[in-house]
């Protein structure tokens, strides 16, 4: 239920402050394999 509402929240900011990409996960983040969401996309560790 958190990682849904954060996912909201982090499109709004997104949309807000005009940023290229959004996405959070573990450490690193930066790999794609780690993410919970990319932008508008759920990732692997949805």
């Amino acid at each position: 239920m958190v990682l849904v509402l954060f996912f909201a929240f982090s499109k709004e900011v997104a949309k807000e402050f005009e940023f290229g990409n959004c996405y959070f996960g573990m450490e690193p983040a930066s790999d794609e394999s780690t993410r919970f969401f990319t932008n508008d996309v759920l990732g692997p560790l949805k």
